[in-house]
């Protein structure tokens, strides 16, 4: 069956035309490849949240010894080539 004729198809007994619906054919290969990007993308966005709260863990660690300790971590250690 070509594109042409599911086009046609569903022209004729297709919803009706003045509908909003739309049709979408896709191969089977399409949709599988969709979902693994998907998942993908959701697993990348689990670890760069993860990698935020580490960041932010890390920064307030260093600003609560800068505090306690009353020496500038930040600038002693970024000024080093």
């Amino acid at each position: 069956m070509s594109l042409t004729s599911v086009y046609k198809w569903i022209d004729k007994y297709g919803a009706n035309k003045e509908s909003t619906e739309r049709f979408i054919i896709e191969s089977k290969s399409d949709t599988v490849l969709i979902a693994n990007y998907q998942r993908k993308i959701a697993e990348l966005e689990r670890l760069i949240g993860q990698k935020q709260v580490m960041i932010d863990f890390q920064s307030k660690i260093i600003e609560l010894a800068e505090q306690e300790y009353r020496i500038d971590i930040k600038k002693k250690y970024s000024d080093k080539p």
